[in-house]
């Protein structure tokens, strides 16, 4: 699997989890989600020393009861809060499989003649009454992403999957297990091995995460393609889409939340104005349950779909009049002009003229749109739109995990601007906020707590958005491997960036960058007891360079796509690479004399 690949995978994975934590979770659960997946996508694609590994896997463990400490002689009132905080420990543990999936991507080597092996998510502690609270009901979609988690961490060996084994590994009765790990197939992009027939075998169980999984999955695995059969297969499952003379379904808002974000990413970039007119009137959607998060999570599907039909499209014709209703919907102003509205829908419940707007059910989705939307544009229109609240009034009037949402957009839209250290984080803080985080006092009255906490939230959240935006900036940083010399004076290194860094061990210090490849840099060796040193990379070329006058000597070209690994012999008259195409090439030291100054001429 190619590095661009599993950037998508963990970009994609972590939009379905956040569209499918909306819709499920509390508000705990998101700002554990969001400081896990930020942290692992980190760590995963970071050359960081082991004890981070080794903390950062501790952290993400949901394997083994938690602990707490407790009393010698407990009362009532201990045991409360003991059960109190137990709860608190296992809403943690249950967004942990989030952070699991983004840590061991691609990271374990498996036959298809195994089964997958799901490990338990662990929610016991000592003392915690599973009477108290709906321990299952907790559990229901925690263990659907453990699934998905256990799923990404497949790395196979013949690099190719099996429909045979998907069904293999299709329990009796549906579950959410297996849900899971359809969901990470087609994340892998495995799931275009499955028939039509496959599908709707699938879809003919009526089980709700299942059903989910399956559409996440197939349009992960056919993303952008636009691919007709797969539209059809839940077409049915987006009730904004049907003609008024289609019968009337009683759909759960939780399947039609994730056939709008499946619809969004088969058509990603197709820019298609009748359909994003339709999502844009879908975010405004009058819904007549009385879930709060189901409604909220079904705009939120909405502005995802919406942004990635026009990512990055920020000039299309009708932009004015979509990117003024967005706005409309993240500040609550009333709709006056109805023009979005498709009428053959009007009775569905859309928003109509004069209809003040929801702002909690409406922001998220309008926010998310407009940032991929506007993505990587340096628009500084869009930044004073979505400026970060200024002022004590708009620290109260913004609620703030919106505030972090507005962080995430911003840092989208203004791509080149985020940069991964502590003045950055800090720059994203208005003074307002740092002043008042600063002048934080242990005696303050009610009034004053009431700003102390607005100021602590919005701290807190902004700091969060910052740390999730910085996970685009680690791809320019990420080290695929690195070689110590035999003699122990030269470390080399080789990442994402292209370029081949050497590095003296004396001292620590760079000698060179050199930009070694047209891709990244996917592994070196040096010749035993030389300095000199080969790569390769996804260029498909293979390099000899000497590490001491920071030179290339010889070029080799032969492979058809990415080489990915190499092994020199230890008299180093024969390399031999593996690629991406599952093949193995030696290449054998010729006999005639190699002239250094004729290659350079050539």
């Amino acid at each position: 699997m190619g590095r661009s690949d599993e950037l998508e995978l963990c970009l994609h994975y972590g939009i379905l989890g956040g569209l499918l934590q909306f819709i499920c979770a509390n508000a705990a659960f998101k700002v554990q989600f969001v400081c896990h997946i930020s942290i692992c996508l980190s760590v995963h694609f970071t050359c960081f020393p082991c004890t981070i590994f080794g903390m950062v896997r501790r952290l993400l463990c949901f394997a083994r009861p938690v602990s707490i400490q407790t009393s010698v002689n407990p009362s009532a009132s201990d045991q409360d809060v003991q059960q109190a905080q137990l709860w608190q420990l296992a809403q943690r543990t249950t967004a942990l499989p989030l952070g699991q999936g983004a840590f061991t991507l691609a990271t374990t080597c498996t036959l298809l003649i195994e089964a997958l092996t799901v490990p338990k998510l662990v929610l016991a502690g000592a003392n915690l009454d599973p009477n108290i609270r709906n321990i299952q009901e907790l559990k229901s979609w925690p263990e659907f992403h453990n699934a998905v988690a256990a799923g990404l961490r497949l790395a196979l060996l013949q690099g190719k999957m099996s429909r045979t084994w998907i069904i293999y590994n299709k329990h009796e009765e549906p579950n959410v297990v297996h849900a899971g790990l359809l969901l990470a197939l087609g994340l892998h992009g495995f799931l275009r091995v499955l028939t039509i027939t496959d599908i709707y075998q699938y879809y003919a169980q009526v089980h709700e995460s299942t059903t989910v999984g399956l559409m996440l999955g197939l349009v992960a695995s056919y993303r952008g393609t636009m691919q007709p059969a797969i539209s059809k297969s839940f077409y049915v499952h987006i009730s904004a889409r049907h003609p008024s003379s289609f019968p009337e379904l009683e759909l759960p808002t939780l399947l039609q939340s994730a056939a709008l974000m499946s619809l969004g990413i088969l058509f990603e970039g197709s820019a298609h104005p009748q359909t994003m007119q339709i999502l844009l009137g879908e975010i405004g959607h009058l819904s007549g349950g009385d879930n709060v998060l189901e409604r909220v999570g079904y705009a939120v599907s909405a502005g995802f779909s919406l942004g990635l039909f026009a990512l990055g499209e920020d000039a299309l014709g009708f932009m004015d009049t979509l990117v003024g209703r967005l706005c409309q919907y993240v500040h609550g102003k009333e709709i006056h002009n109805s023009s979005s509205i498709d009428p053959r829908n009007c009775g569905a419940g859309q928003v109509m003229d004069g209809t003040p707007i929801n702002v909690d059910v409406t922001a998220p989705g309008a926010i998310i749109a407009l940032g991929l939307i506007f993505l990587k544009t340096e628009s500084e229109v869009m930044m004073s739109r979505l400026s970060i609240p200024h002022t004590h009034f708009d620290l109260q009037y913004v609620r703030p995990d919106f505030i972090m949402l507005r962080v995430i957009a911003l840092n989208l839209i203004m791509w080149s601007r985020v940069h991964p250290s502590n003045d950055w984080i800090q720059s994203q803080i208005p003074e307002i906020i740092k002043n008042g985080v600063k002048g934080l006092s242990d005696e303050v009255g009610d009034d004053d707590e009431m700003d102390a906490e607005a100021f602590v939230q919005a701290y807190v959240h902004i700091v969060a958005g910052a740390c999730i935006s910085l996970w685009k900036e680690w791809e320019n940083f990420l080290c695929y491997a690195w070689i110590i010399a035999s003699d122990g004076a030269l470390l080399v290194t080789g990442s994402a960036d292209k370029n081949l860094k050497i590095w003296g061990l004396d001292f620590g210090d760079c000698h060179k960058s050199i930009f070694a490849h047209a891709d990244s840099v996917m592994a070196m060796q040096f010749v035993r007891n030389t300095h000199y040193v080969f790569s390769v990379g996804k260029d498909r070329l293979i390099k000899y360079w000497d590490a001491d006058k920071f030179e290339l000597l010889l070029t080799l070209e032969g492979h058809h796509v990415e080489v990915w690994c190499l092994s020199i012999s230890n008299r180093g008259d024969f390399i031999v690479l593996g690629s991406h195409d599952c093949s193995i090439r030696r290449w054998d030291r010729a006999e005639e004399p190699f002239f250094y100054e004729e290659e350079k001429k050539d």
